[in-house]
């Protein structure tokens, strides 16, 4: 080895690292600027940020104080804000002007995020990487399968995979410093916003398209991805992923769909091994193509459906006042498709006689656990919620869905059963596209199923149903167990004959009660002479027992399949010595069984 040669590399990648480290903010250690950032952003890119702009004194976000040299924070104020206006104004050309602006707007978007990862990619680029292990190496690229060539996008999607490629080290851990873009020969910045290496869910760098980032060699457009530092440690290989974002509105001069080409040239990537020499792959081009189409932004489509998570029929007892606060009648899904959709108004329908009665009073609007609105329930039962959100209203992502809930209050119940259904259609939602445009593609509907309010109500849940796995011969014996749980006052179940059911084929045919007999315990209730008697909030278990004889079975019930339903379940309200009968529960999952064959 030439020792001179040895020495003389030696120190000048010594003196290289102290220039970049002279030139790079501590803060700015391992950050990129991969997302936006504004008023009230926090976060260690903030704080890099801050070091960014206090390098130049055109910049600088304070003089003294927090925000200032040595003192950068992590929270972005109003001075940062004030010091991004003035990087912008400094580097209008690149950050500005192509957005056609003239005045900063201190929001740090992606054109001003280019140009901070510029600054730190050319402080960076040059300082090589310590800690490598090995001797010469040998860098290897391949393409990847995935994403395969052909992928289609659309106008405004961002972060789409168009190229993957596997990089492997041999013999030396080999940091990536460099790769060449080969972008084709169609003008890429008339299409495209930004490119970003990934090597996971981790951006590498990420580069502004434009034509001052963007340069052509003969008729081909390339962009570089320098600065990168990305170690491949020696036997092992990496898949990284080339991601666009495509322009939100690409001009139809250019035509669409266009097919554009992504790929790199032989020698496009470049590394440097652990004893400083610089090692370049592929030994063969390699290539994708991907194809952009119009965008989907004008199909845009709103659908409403049913949450499976809304309440079934249930008895509701609100005590002897008559009031209660919240109960929630409906959970329903908006789904946005084809592009992001935001709701700023929705009207919803009321029905039942709590309806005409006015007792449905105020309802409100829910997403999550968070109250969006809230609207007084109209005498003929509109609901209308027409300040969403305080008017900015809620977004749906692309391709997603919100759970949205409805709530009411009710006042003036009484021990006379009143009902209450609310049901949304989506000809009655307000809603525009991200480009503000109404959305005219609204489909769907979503009805809650009927609750029963009354002063004092017997509250069931479902516990358990199924078949007795050896009842006694010539018989079939289904088992059904729920809870009930008084509310708002006093309840008793009478010890006979408080329970009906019924057993069918199919809940589109009548059930018969031919052959059956009913046996029911009641597990936490005080028993008393003839009934099982439960004060205000006490629970307990009702098992059921449906016996069916099979001798007295019709015919046509035999070699058929049948099910078990409870249909009425009679209970009284001592408070008010008033008789209720709930048979909301016939058909309705957890008061029925599975089917079951029946032989004689």
């Amino acid at each position: 080895m030439n020792l001179k040669r040895g020495v003389g590399l030696a120190a000048l990648l010594v003196s290289i690292a102290v220039i970049a480290s002279a030139q790079v903010p501590a803060a700015c250690t391992g950050i990129t600027f991969t997302r936006n950032l504004k008023l009230g952003s926090k976060g260690d890119d903030v704080k890099c940020l801050q070091a960014l702009l206090n390098t130049a004194t055109d910049t600088q976000v304070a003089a003294t104080g927090a925000g200032s040299p040595g003192a950068e924070t992590t929270y972005f104020g109003p001075k940062t804000k004030a010091a991004v206006i003035k990087f912008q104004e400094k580097y209008a050309s690149e950050i500005l002007a192509p957005l056609g602006l003239t005045k900063g707007t201190g929001f740090v978007g992606s054109a001003t995020r280019a140009k901070l990862n510029s600054l730190l990619g050319a402080a960076t680029g040059v300082a090589p990487v310590t800690g490598l292990q090995g001797g010469e190496g040998i860098l290897t690229v391949s393409k990847y399968a995935s994403p395969a060539s052909g992928v289609k996008t659309y106008e405004g999607e961002k972060g789409v995979a168009v190229l993957g490629i596997k990089v492997k080290a041999q013999n030396s851990d080999i940091a990536l410093q460099r790769i060449k873009v080969n972008l084709g020969t169609i003008r890429p910045y008339y299409y495209l916003e930004a490119i970003a290496l990934y090597d996971g869910d981790n951006v590498v760098k990420s580069v502004e398209i434009s034509p001052s980032t963007v340069y052509k060699s003969d008729s081909t457009y390339y962009v570089d991805l320098a600065g990168l530092n990305l170690v491949v440690k020696s036997g092992t290989e990496k898949v990284l992923k080339f991601k666009v974002d495509v322009l939100s509105s690409i001009s139809r001069d250019v035509g669409l769909p266009a097919t554009l080409t992504i790929g790199l040239d032989a020698n496009a990537v470049r590394g440097v091994d652990a004893v400083g020499l610089n090692q370049y792959a592929p030994t063969a081009s390699l290539s994708n193509t991907f194809t952009i189409e119009t965008s989907k932004v004008s199909q845009a489509k709103l659908s409403v459906s049913k949450d499976p998570a809304s309440p079934l029929s249930r008895n509701v007892g609100t005590g002897s006042d008559g009031d209660i606060d919240g109960v929630e009648l409906l959970r329903f899904r908006l789904k946005a498709e084809n592009d992001s959709i935001t709701v700023t108004a929705l009207k919803a329908y009321a029905t039942g006689t709590a309806v005409s009665g006015g007792k449905l009073t105020t309802a409100y609007l829910y997403v999550g656990d968070e109250q969006v609105d809230s609207a007084n329930v109209a005498s003929n039962g509109e609901i209308n919620f027409d300040s969403i959100a305080g008017g900015d209203g809620i977004t749906i992502a692309k391709d997603s869905s919100k759970t949205l809930t409805i709530k009411v209050d009710i006042r003036n119940a009484s021990s006379a059963v009143a009902t209450a259904t609310v049901s949304v259609n989506a000809s009655n939602i307000t809603a525009e596209n991200s480009r503000g445009v109404s959305v005219s593609t609204k489909t769907g509907s979503a009805q809650s199923d009927v609750v029963y309010i009354y002063t004092v109500a017997a509250d069931l849940t479902p516990v358990s149903t199924g078949w007795n796995s050896s009842p006694a011969s010539g018989t079939e014996e289904a088992v059904i167990k729920f809870k009930v749980t008084a509310v708002g006052g006093k309840i008793s179940l009478a010890k006979t004959e408080a329970i009906s059911a019924v057993y069918a084929t199919s809940s589109a045919a009548a059930g018969t009660t031919k052959g059956v007999s009913i046996a029911y315990t009641v597990d936490g209730g005080v028993e008393e002479a003839t009934e099982y008697v439960l004060e205000d909030g006490r629970e307990a278990t009702v098992e059921v027992h449906v016996v069916i004889n099979k001798s007295q079975v019709p015919t046509a019930y035999l070699n058929n399949y049948i099910y078990v339903t409870l249909t009425g379940i009679s209970w009284t309200d001592k408070d008010n010595n008033a008789s209720q009968s709930t048979t909301w529960v016939a058909d309705l999952p957890g008061y029925k069984t599975s089917l079951k064959y029946l032989v004689p």
